[in-house]
């Protein structure tokens, strides 16, 4: 098949046919097109996968921000003599799970709110570190986690720590003889209890800015701001608290970009110290800060009560 077009035969300025065939579809265009279709293909393809993973994560969100562990309810926890595993009424949650080491006389009681993983047995060291400096300890599990009740949520941890702030008043525990410690997640679930009432003091070992902050650092291709229903938003919040405060940032910290640690610490209004340790990582600070980290937690928390 040709392609008839029309000429200006010169000089007489007659038109002419020309059948040279120069209109004619080239191989190479057939080939441009296809490439063209296969290239939009998978486009579109890529685009609904994308979109797949949004859904996905929007959906299950809770599966990657909170990962517990259980224990059986009949596991009976090594304690030292005085020291108890309690219960605790939270109102939609159930009953939570925790253990408690009493405060000797005049000696402040810390409660610490663990990070988003495992239980309250992953974070024993912590709990033995407190109790053999001196100070009483309550230490409990989220919903969900270890022997607890109910299914973790945002509102559902605040709640929760609510809870034990109510139970340790019950035991003659004021809230001015009471060190908030949260650590990772916890730090989101602490500065909102501190920010909401006065207290001896608080402790936040790698905070972060929000949980948006730290997803969108982990998956950057996606826009986890947008996705997110849960915030624990440190930075909004540290300004309302006037208590002492004391953050702990692990210089090497993997999960918790340290800057963002720095952060928080610099909104804070109130007085405040900050403890760096050198070549620790998010899950190892205790470890590798040894004794200058026992010696500097505990010089600060007598401090609080001079």
């Amino acid at each position: 098949m040709t392609q008839t077009a029309w000429t200006r035969n010169e000089p007489r300025g007659r038109i002419t046919r020309d059948t040279t065939g120069e209109g004619e579809m080239q191989p190479h265009d057939d080939r441009r097109r296809k490439l063209l279709r296969s290239a939009l293909r998978i486009l579109a393809g890529a685009a609904g996968a994308y979109l797949l993973v949004l859904l996905l994560m929007f959906l299950f969100q809770k599966h990657f921000i909170y990962f517990p562990e259980k224990i059986p309810r009949k596991k009976k926890i090594a304690l030292p003599n005085g020291d108890e595993e309690v219960w605790i009424t939270v109102r939609e949650a159930g009953r939570i799970h925790g253990i408690r080491h009493p405060a000797p006389q005049g000696r402040l009681t810390v409660l610490f709110l663990h990070g988003n993983a495992r239980n309250i047995l992953h974070y024993r060291s912590i709990y033995d570190g407190l109790s053999k400096n001196g100070f009483g300890v309550l230490m409990i599990d989220y919903p969900g986690f270890g022997k607890s009740e109910g299914a973790p949520s945002e509102r559902a941890l605040y709640e929760t720590a609510h809870a034990a702030v109510a139970f340790l008043n019950k035991t003659g525990v004021e809230n001015d003889r009471i060190v908030v410690f949260g650590k990772s997640l916890g730090t989101g679930v602490a500065t909102e209890l501190a920010a909401s009432d006065r207290y001896a003091g608080l402790i936040l070992e790698s905070p972060f800015t929000d949980i948006a902050a730290v997803g969108q650092d982990k998956y950057w291709f996606l826009p986890v701001r947008l996705l997110l229903r849960e915030s624990y938003d440190n930075l909004s919040r540290i300004a309302k608290v006037k208590c002492p405060l004391l953050v702990i940032v692990a210089e090497e910290d993997e999960l918790v970009p340290p800057e963002q640690s720095r952060e928080v610490f610099e909104k804070a209004d109130g007085p405040k110290e900050m403890l760096t340790v050198p070549g620790a990582h998010h899950n190892d600070i205790q470890d590798v800060g040894g004794r200058r980290y026992w010696d500097s937690v505990k010089s600060w928390m007598e401090k609080l009560v001079r």
